[in-house]
């Protein structure tokens, strides 16, 4: 009789009182004796679907019957396939389910897609996009036709990813992980800042030791800022300069409120003078009634000073001499233009 991958005994029809063996690849894995009426029944352990086992009965005086084979049949239902969460943005559902095996996957009872678990199990049958609250019902199907019980996978929401305006705050979520995010976040090239709440900042915030100013947008301002009347300079890293920066080819110089210095300006022992758009003054500036001399460095020049091939002095105040003046004991004449006579 057939054997299935359920079964655990062998039956069927012999000689009275011959030896019924079973064998699998040339090893006995059971006997029996056949009985008066001919039937036997020889135990055996389950057998993997596909297994050839070999029947022969041999009589009382040895003689050996011919070999019956018979191949182990798969009645067993393969196991319910493993399905990954689908959401109504999704086009394919994936998971894991026995090799080879037919997955289909039902919506009220019509097929919407199939495909064949490979050889390591996976499968990913192609859809189109389900409605949030459509009820998925995957079943896979070996090669000798059994079914698995019915998975039932219920389509999600797509989740929030992206910006979102929420509450009046515009807010980030992960398109990874979907978190929001909170801290500073770069998207391309424009870096953002969002509080501990996940909330977009913009105008001007503290962060760490530094000020940082974000545009409407949510962008880090980096560059030039004019707010109002007052000029402010962001770094390439976005942080508010203050003190002393480099521009271009021109100083600056930058209050710890950040507003640009213009004017004069004493930092450290020494003077500087700064234009009214705040670039570092350097060579000869009329200020009032008066002329000064500052350095390539920036800074006010006080005592003598050779320029070209003419002489110039200048007092403590960094204010040019003309007429007469006594330096050090000694008189000297300095014509209306500062020149040494």
């Amino acid at each position: 009789n057939g054997v299935s991958d359920k079964d655990t005994t062998v039956t069927g029809q012999a000689e009275v009182g011959s030896k019924v063996e079973v064998k699998v690849n040339g090893s006995v894995i059971g006997t029996a004796i056949a009985g008066a009426d001919g039937k036997f029944t020889v135990p055996i352990a389950k057998q993997l679907a596909g297994t050839a086992l070999v029947i022969t009965a041999t009589d009382k005086a040895g003689n050996v019957s011919g070999a019956t084979t018979v191949v182990v049949t798969d009645v067993t239902s393969p196991a319910a396939p493993v399905v990954n969460e689908v959401n109504e943005n999704t086009t394919s559902v994936t998971g894991q389910a026995e090799v080879g095996s037919n997955i289909e996957v039902k919506v009220n009872g019509s097929v919407i897609g199939s495909a064949i678990a490979g050889a390591d199990g996976k499968f990913m049958v192609t859809l189109a996009k389900q409605p949030a609250g459509t009820v998925l019902v995957v079943t896979a199907t070996d090669k000798a036709g059994n079914a698995s019980d019915g998975v039932t996978q219920t389509v999600a929401k797509a989740p929030i990813t992206g910006w979102i305006y929420q509450g009046g705050k515009w807010a980030y979520y992960d398109t990874v992980t979907y978190e929001k995010k909170t801290g500073w976040f770069l998207e391309g090239t424009t870096w953002y800042f969002l509080n501990a709440n996940g909330e977009m900042q913009t105008g001007w915030q503290q962060v760490g030791r530094y000020w940082y100013f974000f545009k409407s947008s949510g962008a880090m301002q980096t560059g030039w800022l004019q707010s109002g009347s007052i000029r402010y300079y962001l770094t390439s890293g976005g942080a508010m300069a203050v003190g002393w920066h480099k521009i271009g080819n021109a100083w600056y110089y930058f209050k710890s409120s950040g507003v640009i210095q213009t004017g004069w300006l004493q930092s450290g022992k020494y003077w500087y003078f700064l234009k009214s758009d705040g670039v570092m003054q350097t060579g000869w500036l009329q200020s009032g009634r008066y002329w000064y001399y500052f350095n390539s460095g920036g800074v006010m020049q006080t005592g003598w000073l050779l320029s070209g091939k003419n002489w110039y002095y200048f007092n403590s105040g960094g204010v040019m001499q003309t007429g007469w003046a006594t330096i050090a004991g000694k008189r000297y004449y300095f014509a209306p233009s500062g020149v040494l006579k």
